[in-house]
């Protein structure tokens, strides 16, 4: 299993590079690091879980490959739809205003631990945005 293993396909900006990969042995923990953010896109992420057949390490454990092959999943990021309805709108603010002072990652839009008028602000101006 290495950085290769990975892939982020968007489908508003394309391929997504991947500038950092770390494995956690004990853990049996993989982290990759996107060379940019995502604040709004509708993802594809594939893991390569094969064989070398196709050119490219698969992630593995103790030489035993994903069990199927390539694993595939569908994400949708859009930083302030707090409901998780596709849109930014007013229900969002109103429900982030309800979690000010908490860390609830929903509401976070800035990513700093703390619903605060940051984030407020930060929502404020994606009002209307969808993923759609």
């Amino acid at each position: 299993m290495g950085i290769g293993s990975l892939s982020v396909l968007g489908s508003m900006r394309g391929s997504y590079a991947i500038s950092g990969f770390n494995y956690d042995e004990a853990m049996r923990t993989a982290v990759w690091t996107l060379a940019v953010p995502v604040d709004q896109d509708r993802l594809t992420i594939t893991l390569d879980g094969d064989d070398a057949s196709d050119g490219v390490e698969g992630a593995s454990y103790g030489g035993e490959y994903l069990a199927g092959g390539d694993a595939e999943m569908s994400l949708d990021v859009l930083f302030g739809d707090v409901d998780g309805d596709g849109n930014v709108n007013l229900i969002d603010a109103l429900l982030q205003r309800g979690r000010n002072g908490t860390s609830d990652i929903w509401s976070d839009i800035n990513g700093d631990g703390t619903v605060n008028l940051l984030d407020a602000l930060l929502l404020r101006g994606r009002n209307g945005t969808t993923i759609w």
